[in-house]
């Protein structure tokens, strides 16, 4: 245990130590954040399906999503 105390107190008398705790810390933060967000993925699954040859509910013939963004 005093080993581990001695080692400590080593750490905190190094002068770049809260730098590199700040450095390494953001990083991870980083790190954690990319690999969370960096995958795409959709949270409306589309009713058609071209695996399942879903021919049922095909995908409408004009497109859609465009009127919201001539809307006055």
């Amino acid at each position: 245990m005093a080993g581990i105390l001695e080692l400590l107190e080593e750490l905190y008398a190094n002068p770049y130590f809260w730098e590199f705790a700040v450095v390494s810390g953001l990083l991870v933060l980083y790190g954690v954040y990319y690999y969370t967000y960096s995958r795409a993925y959709f949270l409306i699954k589309p009713r058609y399906d071209s695996t399942k040859k879903n021919l049922r509910n095909p995908p409408p013939p004009y497109p859609n999503g465009w009127y919201n963004a001539i809307r006055a």
